[in-house]
């Protein structure tokens, strides 16, 4: 009996432990590999994707993880957008609420050069407040390139020089050649 007791124990033992390995194998590492991926998701990083071998209940739940990610990144991606449209819609509608302030002080403006006959800084004024309007009123892209942004900025500028002589002082340096 003594020899089927150890026998039968050494038998338990590796029926043991090839069980444990089996089970780690089919649960523990398929979680394992799942808890990673959340733990990226929650780092940031969503270029995450898990895949199982067979065709199991992890393998529906990896499916349905990296469903999940897809569907979170095209939803990041649509907030994005959408703050990107707001904050554009909303840049927009206070450029259109200055614009009209501006462009009536300029108007006084003229009109007080006007009455004091100073036609060479009229022509200067309003050859300037056309330049600053064909470029905020332009249409198309939001995007412009360096020198456009130079010079409507130097048409700002002598604006307000002009406006303000008594006040303010400008110098107006070259834009570097790497620009």
């Amino acid at each position: 009996y003594s020899k089927w007791f150890w026998g039968l124990s050494l038998l338990s033992v590796i029926v043991i432990v090839i069980f444990s390995y089996w089970i780690y194998l089919l649960i523990h590492q398929p979680l394992q590999k799942l808890v990673r991926a959340f733990r990226k998701i929650m780092s940031g990083d969503m270029d995450v994707s898990v895949h199982h071998k067979w065709f199991d209940e992890f393998y529906y739940l990896f499916e349905q993880f990296n469903s999940m990610v897809v569907k979170l990144r095209e939803l990041i991606q649509t907030v994005y957008e959408q703050q990107i449209r707001s904050q554009r819609a909303e840049l927009k509608q206070l450029q259109s609420q200055i614009n009209p302030h501006f462009l009536y002080n300029s108007f006084f403006s003229i009109s007080n050069m006007a009455e004091l006959h100073d036609l060479d800084t009229i022509v200067h004024f309003s050859k300037h407040l056309g330049q600053y309007f064909q470029f905020i009123t332009r249409s198309g892209s939001d995007e412009v390139t360096i020198e456009q942004e130079v010079k409507h900025a130097n048409s700002y500028m002598q604006i307000q020089s002009i406006r303000f002589a008594r006040n303010i002082s400008t110098k107006w340096g070259d834009v570097p050649e790497g620009c």
